[in-house]
Protein backbone atom coordinates (compact mmCIF):
# COMPACT_ATOMS: atom_id res chain seq x y z
CA UNK A 1 0.00 0.00 0.00
CA UNK A 2 1.50 3.45 -0.90
CA UNK A 3 1.37 6.03 1.26
CA UNK A 4 2.13 10.03 0.48
CA UNK A 5 5.03 11.70 2.05
CA UNK A 6 5.37 15.39 2.96
CA UNK A 7 7.02 18.02 0.94
CA UNK A 8 10.81 16.68 2.72
CA UNK A 9 10.57 13.96 0.43
CA UNK A 10 10.29 16.19 -2.60
CA UNK A 11 13.33 17.86 -0.94
CA UNK A 12 15.44 14.87 -0.56
CA UNK A 13 14.94 13.10 -3.56
CA UNK A 14 15.43 16.59 -5.85
CA UNK A 15 18.83 16.62 -3.97
CA UNK A 16 20.28 12.93 -4.63
CA UNK A 17 22.90 11.87 -7.19
CA UNK A 18 25.38 9.16 -7.44
CA UNK A 19 27.57 11.13 -4.85
CA UNK A 20 25.48 11.73 -2.07
CA UNK A 21 22.33 10.82 -0.65
CA UNK A 22 20.50 12.59 2.69
CA UNK A 23 20.57 9.15 4.79
CA UNK A 24 21.51 8.33 8.26
CA UNK A 25 23.02 5.41 10.43
CA UNK A 26 22.41 3.66 13.76
CA UNK A 27 24.91 1.70 15.32
CA UNK A 28 24.16 -0.29 18.34
CA UNK A 29 26.92 -1.98 19.83
CA UNK A 30 25.69 -4.80 21.81
CA UNK A 31 26.98 -6.64 24.79
CA UNK A 32 27.55 -10.25 22.58
CA UNK A 33 28.70 -11.09 18.99
CA UNK A 34 25.35 -10.29 17.06
CA UNK A 35 23.94 -13.91 15.75
CA UNK A 36 22.54 -13.00 12.54
CA UNK A 37 20.23 -16.11 12.01
CA UNK A 38 18.45 -14.17 15.29
CA UNK A 39 18.89 -11.09 14.16
CA UNK A 40 16.92 -11.80 10.27
CA UNK A 41 13.79 -14.03 12.23
CA UNK A 42 13.40 -10.66 14.90
CA UNK A 43 13.49 -8.57 11.06
CA UNK A 44 10.47 -11.26 9.88
CA UNK A 45 8.74 -11.12 13.06
CA UNK A 46 8.63 -6.68 12.76
CA UNK A 47 8.63 -6.04 9.25
CA UNK A 48 4.50 -5.99 9.09
CA UNK A 49 4.51 -4.17 11.80
CA UNK A 50 6.18 -0.85 10.61
CA UNK A 51 5.79 -0.26 6.94
CA UNK A 52 6.05 3.29 6.91
CA UNK A 53 10.14 2.54 7.83
CA UNK A 54 10.44 -0.76 5.98
CA UNK A 55 9.47 0.44 2.75
CA UNK A 56 10.82 1.70 -0.72
CA UNK A 57 10.35 5.07 -2.41
CA UNK A 58 7.30 5.27 -5.38
CA UNK A 59 7.37 8.11 -7.71
CA UNK A 60 3.74 8.57 -9.90
CA UNK A 61 5.40 11.75 -11.87
CA UNK A 62 3.83 14.21 -9.73
CA UNK A 63 4.53 13.65 -6.25
CA UNK A 64 7.38 10.50 -3.75
CA UNK A 65 5.06 7.65 -1.71
CA UNK A 66 6.05 5.14 0.53
CA UNK A 67 5.47 1.51 0.04
CA UNK A 68 5.89 -1.44 2.79
CA UNK A 69 8.11 -4.44 1.68
CA UNK A 70 7.17 -7.69 2.35
CA UNK A 71 10.53 -8.86 3.23
CA UNK A 72 14.30 -7.38 3.92
CA UNK A 73 17.39 -9.27 3.85
CA UNK A 74 19.86 -8.17 6.51
CA UNK A 75 23.62 -7.75 4.91
CA UNK A 76 27.13 -8.26 6.51
CA UNK A 77 28.67 -4.73 7.23
CA UNK A 78 31.34 -4.41 4.23
CA UNK A 79 31.41 -0.76 4.29
CA UNK A 80 32.36 0.23 8.09
CA UNK A 81 30.48 3.66 7.55
CA UNK A 82 27.45 4.94 6.10
CA UNK A 83 26.88 4.42 2.74
CA UNK A 84 25.18 1.14 2.11
CA UNK A 85 22.21 3.10 0.93
CA UNK A 86 22.82 4.44 -2.93
CA UNK A 87 20.11 6.70 -5.16
CA UNK A 88 19.07 3.72 -7.22
CA UNK A 89 18.35 1.64 -4.20
CA UNK A 90 16.29 3.71 -2.16
CA UNK A 91 13.40 2.52 -4.84
CA UNK A 92 14.36 -1.01 -3.75
CA UNK A 93 14.22 -0.29 -0.44
CA UNK A 94 14.99 2.93 1.61
CA UNK A 95 16.23 1.08 4.84
CA UNK A 96 18.81 -1.64 5.46
CA UNK A 97 19.52 -3.65 8.48
CA UNK A 98 23.05 -4.46 8.83
CA UNK A 99 25.38 -6.71 11.21
CA UNK A 100 29.07 -6.96 11.82
CA UNK A 101 30.22 -8.70 15.03
CA UNK A 102 28.72 -7.11 18.12
CA UNK A 103 27.01 -4.33 16.03
CA UNK A 104 23.40 -4.11 14.76
CA UNK A 105 22.81 -1.43 12.46
CA UNK A 106 20.28 0.73 10.63
CA UNK A 107 20.38 3.11 7.74
CA UNK A 108 17.47 4.82 6.49
CA UNK A 109 16.68 7.27 3.64
CA UNK A 110 15.70 10.15 5.30
CA UNK A 111 12.85 11.11 3.15
CA UNK A 112 10.98 7.71 4.76
CA UNK A 113 11.72 9.22 8.42
CA UNK A 114 13.54 10.63 11.14
CA UNK A 115 15.59 9.42 14.16
CA UNK A 116 12.23 9.31 16.49
CA UNK A 117 10.71 7.01 13.88
CA UNK A 118 13.73 4.79 13.22
CA UNK A 119 14.64 4.14 16.94
CA UNK A 120 10.84 3.27 17.98
CA UNK A 121 11.53 0.39 14.88
CA UNK A 122 15.08 -0.37 16.36
CA UNK A 123 13.49 -0.84 19.50
CA UNK A 124 11.03 -3.01 18.80
CA UNK A 125 13.78 -5.18 16.67
CA UNK A 126 16.24 -5.28 19.44
CA UNK A 127 13.48 -6.48 21.94
CA UNK A 128 12.22 -9.17 19.25
CA UNK A 129 16.15 -10.08 19.15
CA UNK A 130 16.86 -10.42 22.34
CA UNK A 131 13.67 -12.15 23.46
CA UNK A 132 14.70 -15.06 20.72
CA UNK A 133 18.15 -14.90 21.84
CA UNK A 134 17.30 -15.67 25.60
CA UNK A 135 14.40 -18.27 24.99
CA UNK A 136 13.68 -21.13 22.78
CA UNK A 137 12.20 -19.46 20.06
CA UNK A 138 8.77 -21.47 19.88
CA UNK A 139 6.34 -18.72 21.53
CA UNK A 140 5.16 -16.62 18.40
CA UNK A 141 4.70 -12.73 19.24
CA UNK A 142 1.90 -10.90 17.00
CA UNK A 143 3.63 -7.16 16.59
CA UNK A 144 0.12 -6.37 14.81
CA UNK A 145 -0.66 -3.81 12.13
CA UNK A 146 0.59 -0.06 12.25
CA UNK A 147 -2.16 1.89 13.48
CA UNK A 148 -3.49 4.54 11.37
CA UNK A 149 -2.12 7.73 13.74
CA UNK A 150 1.53 6.50 12.89
CA UNK A 151 0.47 7.38 9.30
CA UNK A 152 -0.25 10.84 10.38
CA UNK A 153 1.33 13.66 8.10
CA UNK A 154 1.60 16.13 10.75
CA UNK A 155 2.91 18.93 8.49
CA UNK A 156 -1.03 18.94 6.93
CA UNK A 157 -2.49 17.93 10.46
CA UNK A 158 -1.32 21.24 12.36
CA UNK A 159 -1.62 23.66 9.36
CA UNK A 160 -3.96 25.98 10.82
CA UNK A 161 -2.17 29.41 11.48
CA UNK A 162 -2.02 31.59 8.51
CA UNK A 163 1.03 33.93 9.98
CA UNK A 164 4.60 33.01 8.87
CA UNK A 165 7.19 32.23 11.93
CA UNK A 166 9.38 35.69 13.29
CA UNK A 167 12.64 35.80 11.94
CA UNK A 168 14.77 35.12 14.82
CA UNK A 169 18.03 36.40 13.49
CA UNK A 170 19.36 38.06 10.39
CA UNK A 171 22.12 36.54 8.12
CA UNK A 172 23.94 38.90 6.15
CA UNK A 173 27.43 36.68 5.72
CA UNK A 174 26.84 33.22 6.53
CA UNK A 175 29.94 31.26 6.85
CA UNK A 176 30.72 28.17 5.03
CA UNK A 177 32.76 25.28 5.01
CA UNK A 178 34.76 24.36 1.91
CA UNK A 179 32.24 22.39 -0.58
CA UNK A 180 32.53 19.20 -0.47
CA UNK A 181 35.40 16.99 -2.90
CA UNK A 182 33.44 13.89 -4.33
CA UNK A 183 36.40 12.58 -5.14
CA UNK A 184 37.46 12.34 -1.57
CA UNK A 185 35.05 10.04 1.00
CA UNK A 186 33.81 12.08 3.71
CA UNK A 187 35.46 11.20 7.26
CA UNK A 188 33.40 9.67 10.22
CA UNK A 189 35.06 9.72 13.80
CA UNK A 190 32.89 9.51 16.71
CA UNK A 191 34.53 11.07 20.47
CA UNK A 192 33.61 8.92 23.56
CA UNK A 193 33.41 11.36 26.37
CA UNK A 194 33.63 11.34 30.21
CA UNK A 195 29.83 11.78 30.81
CA UNK A 196 30.45 13.02 34.48
CA UNK A 197 33.24 15.18 33.54
CA UNK A 198 30.43 17.06 30.90
CA UNK A 199 27.76 16.81 32.86
CA UNK A 200 30.56 19.09 35.71
CA UNK A 201 31.41 21.39 32.86
CA UNK A 202 28.24 22.07 32.18
CA UNK A 203 27.12 22.58 35.51
CA UNK A 204 29.79 25.03 36.24
CA UNK A 205 28.44 27.21 33.36
CA UNK A 206 24.90 27.09 34.12
CA UNK A 207 23.66 25.18 30.68
CA UNK A 208 22.62 22.09 29.53
CA UNK A 209 24.48 19.97 27.95
CA UNK A 210 23.04 20.44 24.78
CA UNK A 211 23.91 24.14 25.03
CA UNK A 212 27.47 22.79 25.86
CA UNK A 213 27.88 20.90 22.88
CA UNK A 214 26.67 23.79 20.76
CA UNK A 215 28.96 25.83 22.26
CA UNK A 216 31.67 23.67 21.83
CA UNK A 217 31.16 23.45 18.07
CA UNK A 218 30.70 26.53 18.05
CA UNK A 219 34.45 27.13 19.28
CA UNK A 220 35.79 24.74 16.89
CA UNK A 221 34.29 26.80 13.91
CA UNK A 222 35.56 29.80 15.38
CA UNK A 223 39.35 29.15 15.34
CA UNK A 224 39.24 28.57 11.55
CA UNK A 225 40.24 31.51 10.18
CA UNK A 226 37.81 31.83 7.33
CA UNK A 227 35.06 32.08 9.69
CA UNK A 228 36.34 35.46 10.50
CA UNK A 229 33.43 38.25 10.25
CA UNK A 230 30.81 35.82 9.40
CA UNK A 231 27.36 34.37 10.72
CA UNK A 232 28.10 30.93 11.49
CA UNK A 233 24.72 29.11 11.42
CA UNK A 234 24.04 25.90 13.02
CA UNK A 235 20.73 23.76 12.29
CA UNK A 236 19.63 22.17 15.74
CA UNK A 237 16.58 19.18 15.03
CA UNK A 238 13.60 19.50 17.18
CA UNK A 239 11.07 16.77 17.54
CA UNK A 240 7.85 18.15 17.01
CA UNK A 241 6.11 15.14 18.75
CA UNK A 242 7.45 16.68 21.91
CA UNK A 243 5.23 19.85 21.20
CA UNK A 244 1.96 18.34 19.64
CA UNK A 245 1.67 14.55 20.92
CA UNK A 246 1.94 13.07 17.66
CA UNK A 247 2.46 9.27 17.34
CA UNK A 248 3.23 9.74 13.29
CA UNK A 249 6.90 7.98 12.43
CA UNK A 250 7.14 10.01 9.60
CA UNK A 251 9.50 12.61 8.70
CA UNK A 252 8.54 14.97 11.64
CA UNK A 253 11.30 17.49 12.57
CA UNK A 254 11.78 21.25 12.47
CA UNK A 255 15.30 22.18 12.10
CA UNK A 256 16.13 25.46 14.30
CA UNK A 257 18.73 27.21 13.82
CA UNK A 258 21.17 28.97 15.64
CA UNK A 259 23.44 32.06 14.49
CA UNK A 260 26.22 32.85 16.08
CA UNK A 261 29.15 36.11 15.17
CA UNK A 262 32.54 35.89 16.24
CA UNK A 263 32.32 39.97 17.02
CA UNK A 264 34.64 39.42 20.34
CA UNK A 265 37.98 37.64 20.49
CA UNK A 266 38.08 35.49 23.30
CA UNK A 267 34.28 35.46 23.22
CA UNK A 268 33.47 33.79 26.94
CA UNK A 269 31.22 30.27 26.83
CA UNK A 270 28.98 32.00 29.12
CA UNK A 271 28.18 34.53 26.69
CA UNK A 272 27.90 31.90 23.77
CA UNK A 273 25.34 30.12 26.50
CA UNK A 274 23.25 32.66 26.66
CA UNK A 275 22.72 33.78 23.08
CA UNK A 276 22.07 30.00 22.10
CA UNK A 277 19.88 29.54 24.87
CA UNK A 278 18.03 32.71 23.60
CA UNK A 279 17.54 31.88 20.38
CA UNK A 280 16.42 28.03 21.09
CA UNK A 281 13.94 29.54 23.55
CA UNK A 282 12.26 31.26 20.90
CA UNK A 283 11.81 28.60 18.56
CA UNK A 284 11.66 26.27 20.52
CA UNK A 285 8.22 27.24 21.97
CA UNK A 286 4.76 25.97 20.35
CA UNK A 287 3.21 29.17 19.13
CA UNK A 288 6.29 29.69 16.70
CA UNK A 289 6.98 26.04 15.90
CA UNK A 290 3.12 26.18 14.94
CA UNK A 291 3.56 29.04 12.46
CA UNK A 292 6.55 26.67 11.07
CA UNK A 293 4.33 23.75 10.87
CA UNK A 294 1.50 25.69 8.93
CA UNK A 295 3.94 27.54 6.34
CA UNK A 296 5.12 24.12 5.67
CA UNK A 297 1.80 22.55 5.50
CA UNK A 298 0.58 25.86 3.16
CA UNK A 299 3.08 24.71 0.83
CA UNK A 300 2.68 21.31 0.48
CA UNK A 301 -1.39 21.73 -0.31
CA UNK A 302 -0.53 24.87 -2.20
CA UNK A 303 -2.01 24.72 -6.09
CA UNK A 304 1.33 24.73 -7.66
CA UNK A 305 2.76 21.67 -5.68
CA UNK A 306 -0.47 19.90 -6.29
CA UNK A 307 -0.80 20.69 -10.50
CA UNK A 308 3.40 20.96 -11.16
CA UNK A 309 5.55 17.49 -12.47
CA UNK A 310 7.80 15.72 -9.95
CA UNK A 311 10.89 17.12 -12.42
CA UNK A 312 10.00 20.82 -11.91
CA UNK A 313 9.48 20.36 -8.10
CA UNK A 314 13.04 19.24 -8.36
CA UNK A 315 14.26 22.15 -10.47
CA UNK A 316 12.91 24.30 -8.13
CA UNK A 317 14.40 22.56 -4.74
CA UNK A 318 17.97 22.63 -6.76
CA UNK A 319 18.02 26.01 -7.90
CA UNK A 320 16.41 26.74 -3.86
CA UNK A 321 20.14 25.26 -3.11
CA UNK A 322 22.54 26.96 -5.27
CA UNK A 323 20.95 30.43 -4.05
CA UNK A 324 21.62 29.12 -0.56
CA UNK A 325 18.43 28.81 0.63
CA UNK A 326 19.74 27.06 3.89
CA UNK A 327 22.53 29.19 5.18
CA UNK A 328 23.23 26.38 8.67
CA UNK A 329 26.49 25.13 7.59
CA UNK A 330 26.23 22.04 10.14
CA UNK A 331 23.72 20.36 11.57
CA UNK A 332 24.37 19.43 14.96
CA UNK A 333 21.68 16.62 16.19
CA UNK A 334 21.45 14.99 19.88
CA UNK A 335 19.45 12.03 20.64
CA UNK A 336 20.06 12.32 24.15
CA UNK A 337 19.63 9.28 26.65
CA UNK A 338 19.53 6.40 24.69
CA UNK A 339 18.30 4.59 27.45
CA UNK A 340 14.46 6.49 27.11
CA UNK A 341 14.45 6.28 23.35
CA UNK A 342 15.45 1.96 23.50
CA UNK A 343 13.45 1.39 26.67
CA UNK A 344 13.51 -2.16 25.47
CA UNK A 345 17.51 -3.52 25.18
CA UNK A 346 19.20 -0.58 26.70
CA UNK A 347 20.30 -2.82 29.23
CA UNK A 348 22.16 -5.16 26.64
CA UNK A 349 23.68 -1.95 24.68
CA UNK A 350 27.44 -1.01 25.06
CA UNK A 351 26.46 2.50 22.89
CA UNK A 352 25.53 3.85 20.35
CA UNK A 353 26.79 5.44 17.50
CA UNK A 354 24.99 7.73 14.56
CA UNK A 355 26.71 8.90 11.45
CA UNK A 356 24.65 11.48 9.53
CA UNK A 357 25.52 12.11 5.49
CA UNK A 358 27.54 15.22 4.63
CA UNK A 359 25.10 18.32 4.28
CA UNK A 360 24.50 19.38 0.25
CA UNK A 361 28.18 21.45 -0.90
CA UNK A 362 29.60 20.47 2.49
CA UNK A 363 31.04 17.60 4.49
CA UNK A 364 30.53 18.34 7.64
CA UNK A 365 27.62 17.37 10.17
CA UNK A 366 27.39 15.46 13.75
CA UNK A 367 25.36 13.67 16.19
CA UNK A 368 25.21 12.73 19.92
CA UNK A 369 24.16 10.10 22.20
CA UNK A 370 24.17 9.65 25.51
CA UNK A 371 24.85 6.31 27.35
CA UNK A 372 25.92 5.00 30.82
CA UNK A 373 29.03 6.95 31.60
CA UNK A 374 29.77 8.09 28.23
CA UNK A 375 28.79 11.04 25.50
CA UNK A 376 29.60 9.58 21.93
CA UNK A 377 29.96 12.38 19.37
CA UNK A 378 30.20 11.23 15.67
CA UNK A 379 31.55 13.96 13.43
CA UNK A 380 30.91 13.53 9.73
CA UNK A 381 34.14 15.81 8.16
CA UNK A 382 35.93 16.26 5.26
CA UNK A 383 39.66 14.43 6.12
CA UNK A 384 42.55 13.39 8.80
CA UNK A 385 43.95 16.39 8.88
CA UNK A 386 40.85 18.85 9.53
CA UNK A 387 40.78 22.08 10.96
CA UNK A 388 37.53 21.16 13.00
CA UNK A 389 38.33 18.73 14.36
CA UNK A 390 41.81 19.63 16.02
CA UNK A 391 39.72 22.58 17.26
CA UNK A 392 37.33 19.99 18.60
CA UNK A 393 39.98 18.29 20.19
CA UNK A 394 41.77 22.06 21.74
CA UNK A 395 38.47 22.39 23.19
CA UNK A 396 38.04 18.75 25.27
CA UNK A 397 42.03 19.37 26.36
CA UNK A 398 41.32 22.85 27.65
CA UNK A 399 38.01 21.92 29.49
CA UNK A 400 39.94 18.97 30.82
CA UNK A 401 37.11 16.70 29.06
CA UNK A 402 38.65 13.13 28.81
CA UNK A 403 38.09 11.06 25.92
CA UNK A 404 39.11 8.86 23.52
CA UNK A 405 38.59 8.58 19.73
CA UNK A 406 37.54 5.86 17.46
CA UNK A 407 37.63 6.78 13.06
CA UNK A 408 35.61 4.27 11.30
Amino acid sequence: MKKRLDTTAIVHTARMNENTINAYRISIAMDHTVNPQLLQQAVDNTIQRYPMICCRMVEDGYWVYSEGLESLKIMPDTLGVLGSITHKNVYQQAMNIIYKDDRIILEAFHSVTDGHGAFTYINTLLGEYLRLKNSSGDENVCYGTAPEAEYEDGFITYSTIKENPEKISKVTAPFAFEKIDYSVSPQFTTYRLNLREMKNLAKSNQCTLNELALAMVYNSIFRINSSEGKDVVLAVPINLRNKFQSRSLRNFIHLAKINLHKNVEGKSMQDMVKEIRRQLHLQNNKEYLHKAISQYGRLQQSFFMKIAPLWMKNIIVKLGDVFKYDKSCMTVSNLGDVSYILPDAYANIKFVDTMLAPRINSPYNCCLATLGDYMNITFTHSHKDDHFVSGIDSWLKENSISYTTYVH
